[in-house]
This record gives C-alpha cells, structure tokens and sequence, in this order.
C-alpha cells in the first residue's frame, strides 16, 4: 500500500488530512513535534501509524526524515509543519 506522509500532524489541517488518507487506505507516517498529540490522532486511524517526533525547523531532522522514509513507497506529502514570513 502506498504511504502518506503528514508533517504538522497534530493538529489542525495535519490531523484532518491523516485521518482522510487513512480512511483511503494509505498507510500513514505522522510527523510533529508533540509524540503525545501524534499518539491521539494515531487512535483516530483505520490502521497503527508510524509516529516521528520531531522538530522539521531543525535542518538535521529535515535530513534524518528523509534517511528513515526513503525507502518507503511515498505517494502523498502533506507538507503542513512550520510558518513562513513574508
């Protein structure tokens, strides 16, 4: 089955959009800060989810996300962490 991959995963548009791609089939890899809040919205899924605590503003974990999911087969990214300024 194809993955999903959802950065800001916690809450908000990140955990709606989890919960949808699960109801779809995909497995599903939460990305946030909050392991506890990933933890709840995990509860929320058709299937377990891989849950990746971390900080995406660090440049070191932006590279160790990618060295762990490589692999994967990743049809989905919902890039959802962070804020940008103008």
């Amino acid at each position: 089955m194809p993955t999903a991959i959802i950065t800001g995963a916690s809450s908000g548009i990140g955990r709606e959009m989890a919960i949808i791609l699960s109801q779809q089939g995909y497995d599903i890899v939460l990305v946030a800060r909050r392991g506890d809040k990933l933890l709840e919205v995990s509860k929320e899924l058709r299937k377990p989810a891989e849950i990746m605590t971390m900080d995406l503003s660090k440049e070191e974990n932006c590279y160790s996300l990618y060295e762990r999911l490589k692999g994967k087969d990743v049809e989905i990214l919902v890039n959802n962490a962070g804020f940008g300024k103008l």
